[in-house]
C-alpha cells in the first residue's frame, strides 16, 4: 500500500489592515498551526493554492513576517512546500516579478510560477498559476502516479456568495480540468468552499483560510488535510476540513418600543476576540433608543470584543391609505388626490406650489 498526507489552503491574503479587523497576528497564528501540525504529525509535505497577500506589492513588515514562517517550519523542518502563484502574488509594475521570489532562497519550497509538473515521489503536481493558459500537453501525465490538478482561477458557472444566488458567468471551463488523467483538482482565488460539479474526476475550491472580509462573518474558513491511499491500481482520497477560529459575527434584531438592551441576547462564544456587527431594524425612535446606549462600550469591554459596531435599518410605517384615480379627469387632479395622500412626502414645499409649477409646465389655464 502507498499512501501520501498533505495539507492544502489558499488565499491568506497577508495584510496590517484586512477589513479592519483581521491582523498580522491573525493570518501569522493561522499559517503556523498548519505548519506546525504538518510537522508534528509528519505530513509529507504542505501545497498553497495562491493569493499569499493582499497587495501585488506588500509592505515590507509583512512580508518579512510571512516569509519568517516558512523559513522556520520549511527551511529548517524539511517540510517540503509547493507554492502556487495566485492573480495577488503577481507585481503591479512588472510581470517578470512576484511575491513568491524570496521563497526561492529556501531550502525545500518548490515556487511554481509556470505552467507545468512538479514532482514528489510518485505524487505529480499538475500546476497552473493565474493568468496562464490551460493546455493538457504541458503536464506529464504518468498513470501509476497520483496526479493532482491544482489552479487559481475562477471557473465558470461556480457561486460567489454563501447563499449561492451569485455565479460567474466567464471564467475557466469546466471541460478544461474535468479529465480522467487527474484523480483530484484543488482550486484557489474564491473564497467560498465548493466542490465542482465533476464528472471524470473529483474536487473544488479550497476556500480562503480565513476570514478576509465581513462578509465571511458566521462562515467557516479553514484549510483541508488529504490523505491518498493506493491499493492495488486505484487510489482513495480522504479529507479533514479544519476550520480556524471566526474572527467575524454578525447579528441581527427587531426592536420595538418595550425593547431594552438587557432583552438582547448575545453569547460569550460570538463576542470575545471578534469584530461584532449587530443590525436592529424597527421605528427610527427605538432603533435610535437601543443603539445609542451606553452600555454597549460596556458590554465590549466585559466580553473583550475587539469592536462591537451597530447598525441601523429604520422601518417606515406603512400607510394603509389607497389613492383612488379612477374617478379623476385631469393631470392636475390627479397630483392634487396624490398630494393630500399619505404617500406624498413633499419636505418644505407647499401642495398648491406644486400644482401650480405643473400648471405652468404643461400650460395649463385655470
Amino acid at each position: 500500500m502507498e499512501q501520501y498526507r498533505f495539507i492544502s489552503w489558499a488565499d491568506t491574503h497577508w495584510d496590517k489592515y484586512g477589513a479592519k479587523c483581521v491582523t498580522l497576528a491573525d493570518t501569522d497564528k493561522v499559517e503556523r498551526d498548519i505548519f506546525q501540525k504538518a510537522y508534528d504529525e509528519q505530513f509529507d509535505f504542505t501545497l498553497f493554492a495562491g493569493d499569499r497577500y493582499l497587495k501585488r506589492e506588500p509592505d515590507d513588515e509583512t512580508k518579512v513576517r510571512a516569509d519568517r514562517i516558512i523559513y522556520d517550519f520549511v527551511h529548517k523542518g524539511n517540510i517540503p512546500h509547493f507554492h502556487l502563484l495566485g492573480n495577488h502574488d503577481y507585481s503591479d509594475n512588472s510581470r517578470r516579478w512576484n511575491t513568491a521570489e524570496s521563497l526561492k532562497l529556501f531550502d525545500n519550497v518548490q515556487v511554481m510560477d509556470e505552467a507545468k509538473t512538479y514532482r514528489f515521489k510518485n505524487v505529480l503536481i499538475h500546476a497552473l498559476p493565474a493568468d496562464f493558459i490551460m493546455d493538457i500537453d504541458k503536464y506529464e501525465i504518468d498513470r501509476d502516479c497520483f496526479n493532482l490538478f491544482v489552479f487559481h482561477d475562477t471557473v465558470r458557472g461556480t457561486y460567489m456568495n454563501e447563499e449561492r444566488s451569485m455565479l460567474f458567468e466567464s471564467g475557466l471551463g469546466l471541460e478544461a480540468f474535468d479529465l480522467p488523467q487527474f484523480q483530484l483538482v484543488l482550486a484557489g482565488d474564491i473564497h467560498i468552499r465548493q466542490q465542482f460539479p465533476l464528472k471524470n474526476t473529483f474536487g473544488g475550491y479550497l476556500g480562503s483560510v480565513i476570514q478576509r472580509t465581513r462578509a465571511d462573518s458566521n462562515t467557516k474558513r479553514g484549510w483541508t488535510e488529504f490523505t491518498i491511499t493506493k491499493t492495488w491500481d486505484k487510489w482513495d482520497i480522504g479529507t479533514n476540513f479544519v476550520p480556524t477560529k471566526n474572527l467575524f459575527t454578525r447579528v441581527a434584531f427587531e426592536v420595538n418600543s418595550d425593547t431594552k438592551v438587557e432583552d438582547i441576547i448575545l453569547k460569550q462564544d460570538q463576542i470575545e476576540d471578534q469584530f461584532v456587527e449587530i443590525k436592529f431594524s424597527g421605528d427610527k425612535v427605538d432603533v435610535d433608543r437601543i443603539s445609542d446606549d451606553s452600555k454597549w462600550k460596556r458590554i465590549e469591554q466585559t466580553y473583550n470584543a475587539r469592536r462591537i459596531e451597530i447598525l441601523r435599518a429604520y422601518e417606515a410605517a406603512q400607510s394603509e391609505v389607497v389613492v383612488d384615480l379612477t374617478s379623476s379627469t385631469t393631470v392636475l387632479k390627479d397630483l392634487e388626490l396624490y398630494l393630500d395622500s399619505s404617500f406624498a412626502s413633499i419636505g418644505n414645499l407647499s401642495a398648491e406650489s406644486i400644482v401650480e409649477a405643473v400648471r405652468k409646465m404643461k400650460g395649463i389655464e385655470e
